[in-house]
C-alpha cells in the first residue's frame, strides 16, 4: 500500500460578469443539458468531447456510469478527464523489460482524470487539483464552451475561483505602498505575460511545455520605490482583476499601512484541504475520493453558509 496527498479546493461559483453568485436553478439547468450530450470521440457535433488548447477533454458524470461512481443526494459529480496522447508510460515486467502499453485499439487514449462534487443550492464546487489534467478555470472555459452552443441558453458564464479572505481587499486599498504581490496559479500564466512578451509568445511557450512537467506556476512583483498615487491605484486594482479572475491559489501582497509594513493574504486558508490517501491498487478509488469530497462537504456546509450565503 502507498500513500498519496491530494488537495481539496472549496471554489465559489460565479457569473464572469459581475462576481454574482450563480444561481441554484442554472448550475442544475447547466449540468442537465452536458449530461443530455453524448460522450463520443468520432462524432464531436452534440458531443461532451471538446478540445480545448489542444487537448481533449470531457466529463464524465456519475449518472452516466453508476456501477462506476458513488451518487450522492443533492449533490452533483464527476470527473473531468484529458486524454493524453503523447509520451506515454512503459510496461514493465519482472525483469526490467519494457514494452509498450497494449492498448485494445490505436484510437484508444490513456485518460488522466480529476474529481469534482458540485453543491448547486450554496453554489459551491469542491475540485481535486491535478496539474496533469486542467486548473479549475479549463473546467470553466469547458463548460462555457459547451453552453455556448445550445441555442436556448440562458446561463450566464460561469467563473470559479477561491473564496476571499474577508478585509483583504479593504487592506490593500489602505495601502501607500506596495511593495511585492506573490501569486500561485494552478494552470497557465496566460494573460499575465512578463514585459515585453506579446500573448502569442506566451501561448507558444504554454504549448511547448507540458503541464506534467510544470508543477505549479507562481510569480512574483516587485514593485519600484516612490510610485506616483495613480500608479499604486493601477496595481491595487489589477492585484483585484488577478485574486478574482486567474487561476489562483495563493495570493499575497507585502504593503505600508500608516507606516507600517503588512502582508496580507487574499485566500482563505480553511477552504483548501490537504489530505493524505492509501492506494491498495494501481488505480485510485474513485469512490474513496468522492466520499472524501462528500464528507468535507459535509463538514463546511454550516460553515459556508452562515460566512458566504447568509
Amino acid at each position: 500500500m502507498k500513500k498519496k496527498d491530494i488537495k481539496i479546493l472549496f471554489l465559489d461559483c460565479v457569473e464572469r460578469d459581475g462576481n454574482r453568485i450563480l444561481g441554484e436553478n442554472h448550475l442544475v439547468s447547466a449540468f442537465d443539458f452536458l449530461g443530455q450530450l453524448s460522450l463520443d470521440k468520432q462524432n464531436t457535433a452534440g458531443s461532451r468531447v471538446l478540445t480545448l488548447n489542444q487537448n481533449r477533454y470531457y466529463m464524465i458524470l456519475a449518472n452516466d456510469v453508476p456501477d462506476m461512481l458513488p451518487t450522492y443526494n443533492g449533490l452533483i459529480n464527476g470527473l473531468f478527464v484529458k486524454d493524453r496522447e503523447y509520451s506515454y508510460p512503459y510496461e514493465s515486467d519482472l525483469h526490467c523489460k519494457l514494452s509498450q502499453l497494449n492498448l485494445d485499439d490505436e484510437e484508444c487514449n490513456i485518460a488522466e482524470v480529476t474529481y469534482f462534487l458540485v453543491d448547486p443550492v450554496l453554489s459551491v464546487l469542491l475540485w481535486v487539483s491535478n496539474r496533469y489534467v486542467a486548473g479549475f478555470n479549463r473546467l470553466a472555459e469547458y463548460i462555457n464552451t459547451l453552453l455556448s452552443v445550445n441555442p436556448s441558453n440562458s446561463i450566464p458564464e460561469l467563473h470559479f475561483h477561491m473564496f476571499p479572505r474577508e478585509g483583504a481587499e479593504q487592506l490593500l486599498d489602505r495601502a501607500e505602498i506596495i511593495k511585492k504581490f506573490n501569486i500561485c496559479l494552478t494552470d497557465s500564466f496566460i494573460g499575465i505575460r512578463p514585459r515585453n512578451q506579446t500573448t502569442s509568445e506566451a501561448i507558444e511557450f504554454t504549448d511547448n511545455i507540458s503541464n506534467r512537467d510544470i508543477n505549479r506556476v507562481e510569480l512574483t512583483f516587485y514593485f519600484e520605490k516612490g510610485l506616483p498615487g495613480d500608479h499604486y491605484n493601477r496595481i491595487k486594482e489589477t492585484i483585484k482583476h488577478l485574486v478574482s479572475k486567474a487561476d489562483v491559489t495563493k495570493a499575497e501582497a507585502k504593503v505600508n499601512i500608516d507606516d507600517s509594513s503588512k502582508d496580507i493574504n487574499f485566500i482563505r486558508n480553511d477552504m483548501i484541504i490537504s489530505e493524505n490517501i492509501t492506494l491498495t491498487g494501481k488505480y485510485t478509488d474513485h469512490r474513496l475520493i468522492f466520499d472524501l469530497l462528500s464528507q468535507h462537504h459535509s463538514n463546511q456546509r454550516q460553515h459556508i453558509q452562515s460566512r458566504f450565503r447568509s
